[in-house]
């Protein structure tokens, strides 16, 4: 194999070439976090009025406590 010397300026053009384009790729990185982040941002604000299971069946426990305790009758779907 022969050697080739390799000057700075050739370096130089080499690391350019390796770097080329990427901006590009970046630009659409960032594009893809924004996004992101306003689809997260939407899914939090429909998320907000949500109660959570296990809320949800302790309040179903007490309002049946309540129930029985007056006897009442609820009715189930």
């Amino acid at each position: 194999m022969v050697k080739k010397n390799i000057t700075i300026d050739d370096l130089a053009v080499m690391v350019q070439k390796g770097f080329a384009g990427q901006d590009e790729k970046f630009e659409k990185i960032d594009k893809k976090f924004d996004d992101m982040k306003r689809d997260l941002t939407f899914i939090k604000g429909q998320l907000a009025d949500v109660v959570h299971q296990s809320e949800f069946d302790k309040l179903e426990g007490r309002v049946e406590y309540l129930e029985n305790m007056l006897k009442i009758s609820a009715s189930k779907k």
